[in-house]
């Protein structure tokens, strides 16, 4: 007697993930939220000290 034990197989969260945005975006839904404002004029900031970034760090 051998016992026959159900091989689940492992899932796949991108293929999962990318259903999901791809279900939403035939609803004409946006998949994302974005729980900050943007910045709409001037060099992006540190948000902690407010600072502008220069140089190379304005670019990242």
């Amino acid at each position: 007697m051998t016992d026959e034990k159900e091989v689940k197989k492992p899932r796949d969260l991108r293929q999962e993930v990318t259903d999901k945005m791809v279900e939403a975006l035939d609803k004409g839904e946006i998949p994302r939220n974005k729980p900050w404002e943007s910045q709409e004029l001037g060099m992006p900031r540190n948000m902690v000290t407010e600072r502008e970034y220069n140089g190379c760090n304005s670019l990242i």
